[in-house]
């Protein structure tokens, strides 16, 4: 201690804090270890320079870590604050000098950045309010058809759902007395397609003594049904359920239908004569339309051999009317009017007596 004391009462002390190097070979090795205890001694913790040398007898300056920079700070802060010339200084809140040491005061962030790079122009509020309260109805509409297409749900309600599109399901009604009601209700829309649907339901669930018996009751069932058949060409199901219904004039047509529609002639003639047999004759209600396919038949028995000959001689390419004017159709499946023309320009010279002559296809059909 006696040694410090005259070493701090020296006036050598100003001297020795200039800057030397401790690596030169001039220095001794007390010299070096008396400048150690003196830097040692002379440091502070806001000292922003530290008097060290590098090989070449440079000053080394190092720079102060955060926590003396705070501290630096805060000292500063402390004595402005307490300056009488200054006035009172208001002192920063914590976020503030936190933010004003991490010198994050000119940084944006990152949503400005984002608002301003972003090309899009913001969508208009009412738009955007009509596209979520359209999303809110139909989540609702979800989670409510979720909920309800596996209950049983009054036989009205369903009925409701059919007309308006909404999910449905009708395997929820058991009873006989269920069914019936649903197609009651479905009758009083007058909407078709509630209407087969709930037919075609009960059809399918029930036996057919019961179908039968009930669907005769109803009329507008039946006529929905029976055009739903005919659209979609359910021929054996439309002929059991005019059978069943005793509509022999609808029977009738359909059956004169289906062989009308028939190309080749041959199964055409055949299929008329069944028909008007098994289903004209037999109804003096349609004793007029039995003798209209009567007379469609006795053209086709004339178109055919007409045909057939008219065909052969112009094949074998004879001199005569059909090298000069060949024929562009066959006769056959032709009506009257046409076949009679083309008797009047082929065999106007025929006799009456056979089947080309104009004038046995005009007393034929009573022209």
């Amino acid at each position: 201690m006696d040694e410090e004391d005259d070493y701090w009462g020296s006036s050598n002390v100003k001297k020795n804090r200039a800057t030397v190097n401790v690596f030169d070979e001039k220095v001794v090795f007390e010299a070096a270890s008396d400048l150690d205890k003196l830097r040692k001694n002379l440091k502070t913790p806001g000292e922003e320079e530290v008097e060290c040398v590098n090989w070449d007898d440079t000053p080394v300056i190092t720079r102060p870590s955060i926590q003396q920079k705070a501290l630096q700070t805060s000292v500063k802060v402390s004595d402005s604050s307490l300056d009488p010339f200054r006035g009172p200084t208001v002192l920063p809140t914590a976020p503030e000098r936190q933010k004003s040491s991490l010198n994050w005061s000119d940084e944006p962030s990152i949503d400005s950045i984002v608002k301003e790079n972003d090309p899009r122009p913001p969508a208009p509020a009412r738009k955007l309010t009509k596209h979520e309260e359209e999303i809110n109805f139909l989540c609702s509409e979800l989670e409510k058809a979720k909920k309800t297409v596996h209950s049983k749900l009054p036989v009205k309600e369903t009925v409701t759902r059919m007309i308006t599109g909404l999910p449905y399901s009708l395997e929820q009604y058991r009873s006989k007395e269920e069914k019936l009601e649903l197609l009651d209700r479905a009758i009083e829309t007058h909407d078709g397609n509630a209407i087969i649907a709930a037919v075609l339901f009960l059809k399918r669930t029930v036996t057919d003594k019961i179908f039968n018996a009930e669907f005769a009751i109803r009329p507008d069932a039946i006529n929905q049904y029976l055009s739903y058949l005919r659209a979609h060409f359910q021929q054996t199901e439309l002929e059991n359920m005019l059978g069943l219904l005793n509509r022999s004039e609808e029977m009738a047509m359909v059956k004169y239908k289906q062989a009308a529609s028939i190309v080749d002639a041959v199964a055409k003639t055949g299929k008329l004569k069944s028909c008007l047999d098994a289903h004209f004759k037999c109804d003096s209600q349609l004793e007029h339309d039995a003798s209209m396919i009567q007379q469609q038949l006795d053209l086709l028995q004339i178109q055919r051999p007409i045909d057939s000959a008219d065909e052969m001689e112009q094949t074998s390419r004879k001199p005569g009317i059909f090298m000069t004017h060949p024929r562009v159709v066959s006769i056959v499946n032709q009506s009257v009017l046409t076949t009679l023309y083309y008797c009047s320009f082929y065999h106007h010279q025929d006799p009456e007596n056979t089947y080309a002559s104009p004038l046995f296809i005009r007393k034929q059909h009573q022209f």
